[in-house]
């Protein structure tokens, strides 16, 4: 597992050349949220590699190599930014226009990929100090087939179908030199000539994308100089119902305002069920991390409800819990293990159920069970959506298709979670990650009341 935040040395500032002529503006933070389907001004802005829409800030997205014998890389646009055929030394480059960055700041970058089967299979996520593309020593790993080949991730890419899968990177920079007026500079590379699917680089199905639609493909925050006072080492296993709008991104910025660093591992693939994420290398492989504190499980949206109704037709959905429960403590014996309940929602008229009502009512009585059975917790993030909904119907908690989460639910998951583990409460210093202030602030108070 990675370790603490090793403390660094701090050396003399440098200005970092300015690569924009727009107007420099303090960028962080920036989250990228690209639409559903294939825009002009998005394919203009990417081929220019200039500013893509973001919700925050002015970060700019842009792509290029390393590989002098690869002129150019191929650029594709399926309602996000992709390299159409990934190879090694290709990479992702995020740039940051700044007005003051400090010397010993740390940079919180986010972000989730969509790597088809024949992309690379690893990657290292890069930072520009001082003049030299670094990385965070303690977050490098050796690759499994040649161990001089140091890496940030790994991406699997291989659910057994031609489809691509979210590699899903949550990493904490810090930046030894102050940045005055220029850019902050992060890139993520394709490393070491192995594909996902062991095919040769550049073949089929290697495209990567970042996620599009209604995910948070990519998010950046300027998390200041103070340095945290513990390190907690997290799990979280789901799909869509945690990816969407970044709640794991939202968790992990909530704790560091608190003095306390996350390191956060994911496995997190849409509409999957915990049989399903028992079949996914990379739910094996983030498991086998080990050594995690607190570990969070959510199914498949309406799996626990189904569940409650049916015990009989839907068994295995307590016995899939119970054996993916069983895998992590194999390699997290110590490790506080909860079953999220989560929300019901009004979205293919309700789920399947006959109201949104009865709905929670499943969902909340099947977790239960499931928790039990696999000696587990709850967290009760259903009943902190339903007491929204009833408390403060005027925040959004869901996304358009009235089922996923808004950012508003998700920064509502991300405050019940946190509130599990770090029982003492919010302080003053509570990041509202981008939120409207008085709406997180009744969102942090719903979280209060249900975390007891």
């Amino acid at each position: 597992m990675k370790k603490a935040f090793i403390k660094l040395a701090l050396i003399a500032a440098v200005i970092l050349p300015d690569h924009t002529s727009q107007a420099l503006a303090q960028a962080f933070p920036s989250l990228w949220v690209f639409e559903k389907s294939e825009g002009e001004s998005l394919q203009k802005l990417w081929s220019e590699k200039s500013m893509p829409a973001t919700y925050y800030g002015a970060g700019i997205l842009s792509a290029g190599t390393l590989n002098s014998e690869r002129p150019d890389v191929p650029y594709s646009f399926s309602g996000a930014p992709a390299i159409a055929s990934m190879r090694q030394d290709d990479y992702f480059l995020f740039q940051f226009p700044v007005v003051h960055l400090a010397a010993g700041s740390f940079v919180e970058i986010d972000f989730s990929l969509m790597t088809e089967p024949g992309a690379p299979k690893y990657y290292v996520v890069e930072f520009l100090d001082g003049g030299q593309w670094k990385s965070m020593p303690y977050d490098l790993m050796s690759t499994e087939e040649d161990p001089q080949i140091k890496c940030t991730f790994k991406a699997t890419g291989d659910d057994g179908t031609k489809k691509s899968q979210v590699s899903t990177m949550l990493q904490t920079l810090r930046f030894e030199n102050e940045i005055n007026d220029s850019m902050v500079q992060v890139r993520v590379r394709a490393v070491g000539p192995c594909t996902c699917d062991g095919s040769e680089q550049g073949g089929e199905h290697s495209r990567v994308r970042f996620a599009r639609g209604d995910n948070s493909a990519a998010y950046a925050q300027d998390l200041g100089a103070r340095e945290p006072v513990d390190t907690t080492n997290v799990l979280c296993i789901g799909n869509s119902f945690t990816y969407v709008a970044g709640a794991s991104w939202m968790l992990k910025e909530i704790a560091w305002n608190h003095g306390h660093y996350l390191d956060v591992e994911v496995s997190l693939k849409g509409g999957q069920n915990f049989g399903q994420h028992l079949e996914l290398s990379q739910t094996e492989y983030a498991v086998e991390f080990g050594d995690f504190a607190y570990v969070f499980l959510q199914d498949q949206s309406q799996n626990p409800a189904r569940y409650a109704r049916d015990r009989k037709e839907h068994a295995h959905v307590i016995d899939d819990c119970a054996c993916l429960a069983c895998k992590v403590r194999d390699f997290s014996p110590q490790a506080r293990v909860f079953v999220e309940s989560t929300w019901a929602y009004e979205g293919a008229q309700n789920g399947g159920f006959a109201s949104v009502k009865q709905f929670d009512k499943y969902l909340a009585k099947g977790s239960r069970a499931m928790a039990k059975v696999s000696h587990a917790e709850v967290s009760p993030i259903g009943k902190a959506f339903a007491l929204s909904r009833a408390l403060r119907p005027d925040i959004p908690l869901y996304a358009d298709d009235s089922k996923h989460q808004s950012e508003y639910g998700a920064y509502l998951k991300a405050c019940v979670n946190f509130l599990i583990m770090f029982p003492e409460g919010f302080n003053e210093q509570v990041s509202t990650c981008g939120l409207d202030p008085e709406k997180a602030a009744a969102l942090r108070a719903i979280a209060c009341k249900v975390v007891r």
